[in-house]
């Protein structure tokens, strides 16, 4: 009986540590479960934190949208105003016609234009019409946006013989606004700017979809400059796998980069250096490189300038806006050369190409007789001018200020220097431009150089003039605010 009584009394301690050893296995295995919980809950805050992004990035264009639209609605009716205003006017003088004396010439107004179409012409209410093309605009990114979560086809399509086709969402976005043709060049603007605000953030299968039905639209339209444009823009501003981008907009417009212009083999070239691995093996198929390849940088920016000074065909424009723009084949020349430049740095392009060509064709053209016969025409200088503002901004994301302060300096010189000697007003327009494009460099001279030729023009300023001179100003209370600061 005691020898029982000895074995359960030393079984005990036994029993107790099982009976703790049980405690903790149990602890360590709610232990575990809290930490999975917590990881899940981590795992979906950062869900719901993503999700939270794109809903906000979404409000943000709509917003954008939202406010052009309004401005748009303001103009409809304002213009429907006038027009129903000169109608009561028309009906009163058949009515009741007085003799009136014949005006001179200085008197006559200029002809009307003609209205811009309606958003709705079915409504005659602003609100309804602004409150359909948002519902539109709103719908066809949303379809886009849906569309996009899918994985990405292109990659899964590049180890295939077959080019991949559009969307079915995408083909009825493009037919939606093709159908609506007053709504086309506000959807376009929308796809821009939506691009250029979420830049940072938008995923790269939306951005792909939105650049395919960009082109898909210029292809309806037969607009092969604006769907250009979108792949100069791309390349030139280093958007992440832009050949990969490119490559989706030849699935939306297989013959868009089979153009031959300046723009388009620049963007063939520019491509093709920025290609890697599976990417550049589908382009070089489907463009295509193997037959056609698409040449030396620097040969290219040699016959893109010669053709550029050699093109009969360039011609100014009016513009309400600007005074005088430029025709689109001469902007061609201009992106091209732009482009070009800008893959080989600004220390290589303001050696080789401002000083050496560009300012030499414009001290050539200073010179030269006001004749037919001359070698440079005023379109080409003021499309050099153009050119230089553009290439300048190069300069400014390199931070190389003081080599762009001296292009400034001297193309405010060569501009004070002109203007007093009667050069042609579609060239004055470019210099000035220029002039504003270079301005952060030195904002008070070019401020100076603005104010000086405004007080002296005996010509009505184009809007964009003024609104130069208005951002320039800004620039230079910025700056003198941060000069105080220090």
């Amino acid at each position: 009986m005691e020898k029982t009584r000895t074995s359960q009394s030393e079984l005990q301690p036994l029993k107790t540590l099982k009976m703790q050893n049980i405690r903790t296995h149990k602890n360590d295995s709610v232990e575990k479960q809290l930490l999975e919980l917590k990881e899940a809950n981590t795992k979906q805050n950062l869900e719901i934190h993503v999700l939270k992004c794109k809903i906000s990035s979404f409000e943000k264009s709509f917003c954008l949208m939202e406010e052009k639209l309004f401005k748009q609605g303001n103009e409809l009716n304002k213009e429907k105003k006038c027009s129903s205003t000169q109608t009561e006017n028309e009906q009163e003088a058949d009515k009741d016609p007085k003799p009136t004396a014949k005006r001179t010439g200085s008197d006559m107004s200029p002809p009307r234009k003609a209205q811009k179409p309606r958003l709705d012409a079915a409504s005659p209410d602003p609100t309804n019409t602004t409150h359909t093309t948002q519902s539109l605009l709103y719908s066809a990114l949303e379809t886009l946006q849906k569309s996009c979560s899918d994985t990405d086809r292109i990659h899964a399509l590049t180890g295939t013989s077959e080019l991949p086709v559009l969307r079915d969402e995408e083909k009825h976005v493009i037919s939606v606004f093709c159908a609506n043709e007053c709504l086309v060049e506000t959807f376009l603007s929308v796809i821009l700017k939506k691009i250029k605000a979420e830049r940072g953030f938008m995923g790269h299968d939306l951005l792909q979809s939105l650049c395919r039905v960009y082109v898909g639209v210029c292809q309806q339209r037969g607009d092969s400059h604006k769907a250009h444009g979108l792949a100069y823009r791309l390349l030139k501003e280093d958007f992440l796998e832009a050949p990969q981008v490119i490559m989706g907009m030849v699935t939306a417009w297989p013959s868009i980069l089979s153009h031959d212009s300046s723009l388009c083999r620049a963007i063939h070239i520019v491509s093709n250096r920025k290609a890697r691995g599976k990417i550049f093996h589908f382009l070089n198929k489907y463009l295509p490189w193997n037959e056609e390849p698409p040449g030396n940088i620097h040969n290219a920016i040699t016959s893109t300038l010669k053709s550029f000074l050699e093109d009969s065909s360039l011609r100014f424009l009016e513009n309400s806006w600007y005074g005088f723009n430029l025709c689109p084949a001469t902007w061609n020349y201009i992106f091209s050369l732009d482009l070009l430049c800008a893959q080989l740095g600004w220390t290589w392009t303001i050696t080789n190409i401002i000083w050496k060509d560009l300012w030499l064709i414009l001290n050539t053209w200073l010179r030269q007789a006001r004749t037919e016969q001359t070698p440079f025409r005023d379109v080409c200088v003021a499309a050099v001018f153009r050119l230089l503002g553009r290439l300048g901004q190069l300069g400014l994301k390199e931070n190389m200020l003081t080599s762009l302060e001296n292009l400034a300096r001297s193309i405010n010189q060569f501009g004070m220097r002109s203007f007093s000697k009667g050069m042609p007003w579609e060239v004055q327009l470019s210099v000035i431009y220029a002039i504003h494009d270079l301005a952060p460099s030195n904002p008070e001279a070019a401020l100076k150089t603005l104010e000086s030729w405004k007080k002296n023009s005996t010509r009505r300023i184009p809007s964009a003039v003024n609104k130069c001179i208005t951002q320039i100003s800004f620039l230079c209370r910025q700056t003198e605010s941060q000069r105080s600061q220090r």
